[in-house]
């Protein structure tokens, strides 16, 4: 017997939704459709830098990542992304490989220390161990930036000479199920019009807040009793119970994106982007009932036909308007 598998009732449910949502192919953002310009250089290292660290920027039981940037409260990927942004437009050395080597803690926890909210990026140790692998490991490749590093490539991502191969040679991209590679990768075709050979070797990211937010929906059913237990009473999971479950969400998303025609990313950017505003983990804060006035959910999404106040997926979430509603298992490691 499986331990997991997909619930195609509930996943047809998300297609049906999906396909009459008129759900924008894009995503809203400024593209730089080349790398040849200086500020296009260091916007992918920047990104190349920013994804190693994305991970457990609200982990439970503590403090959320959260500080100001140019007068906007930012917290979680919107203050780690805004502020490392901010840092590399008045000391671009931040996006070199050579800094990241040398690369301090100290200097990773200033950064992020806030006037007003402190100090609240954790693990810095690990994180600056990360980007030091992350310049060393560049640089032993003679490269400054890692758009050469894809262009080597030829801009194949998949097999033993592709670019998520590549990805795996550095500590903070070995997930077995690529959250942060797949991530990087939507990143650098968005923002920078990198050119995939092979688009379908292309997943979706999978972090805790989708983990959250498929296992409410009733798109998994966990067979075995043991592992439904521990996800039940929060407990964490071994390496390869969470890699299994992730990569059962990663499929359910896949297929979501070939049953709709939209792009893994998009579907991705929905899920991640609903999930984190609307389903929190808190079963009384979920917005199955209603967003309230304090929804963070983005204006692209609440303009959608489909969107009536409040969670997009209520109607027919198994979790719906439940009190004890599944939280994510705590995760103590760096791929998501």
């Amino acid at each position: 017997m499986e331990k997991i598998v997909t619930a195609s009732a509930q996943i047809s449910k998300l297609v049906e939704i999906l396909r009459i949502s008129d759900l924008p192919s894009e995503e809203d953002r400024p593209t730089h459709p080349t790398r040849d310009s200086q500020g296009a250089l260091l916007l992918a290292n920047s990104y190349f830098a920013l994804v190693s660290i994305c991970h457990q920027t609200s982990p439970l039981g503590e403090r959320r990542l959260e500080g100001i940037v140019d007068n906007v409260k930012l917290a979680g990927w919107d203050y780690l992304e805004g502020k490392f942004r901010w840092k590399i437009r008045e000391e671009p050395q931040w996006a070199s490989p050579e800094f990241w080597r040398a690369l301090r803690p100290l200097d990773l926890s200033g950064l992020y220390e806030d006037p007003v909210f402190g100090k609240t990026l954790n693990r810095v140790n690990e994180r600056a161990l990360l980007l030091n692998d992350l310049g060393q490991r560049l640089m032993e490749r003679g490269h400054s930036n890692v758009g050469e590093s894809f262009d080597e490539c030829r801009g194949i991502i998949g097999g033993d000479s592709g670019f998520l191969a590549f990805l795996k040679t550095f500590e903070a991209y070995k997930d077995p199920v690529m959250k942060k590679a797949h991530l990087f990768l939507a990143i650098m075709v968005r923002e920078l019009g990198w050119a995939i050979q092979d688009p379908e070797n292309l997943r979706s990211p999978v972090d805790y807040h989708e983990m959250r937010g498929h296992l409410r929906m009733g798109t998994l059913l966990i067979q075995d009793q043991r592992l439904a237990s521990k996800v039940q009473r929060g407990l964490t999971l071994t390496e390869e119970e969470d890699c299994e479950i992730r990569s059962k969400i990663q499929a359910v998303n896949t297929f979501i994106s070939n049953q709709t025609g939209l792009r893994v990313s998009v579907v991705h950017s929905l899920f991640w982007n609903l999930f984190r505003s609307c389903c929190h983990r808190l079963s009384n804060e979920a917005h199955c009932s209603g967003c309230g006035d304090s929804c963070n959910l983005l204006d692209r999404y609440k303009k959608l036909a489909i969107y009536k106040g409040r969670c997009l997926f209520s109607e027919f979430c198994k979790s719906a308007e439940k009190p004890d509603k599944i939280m994510e298992p705590p995760y103590a490691g760096h791929y998501y």
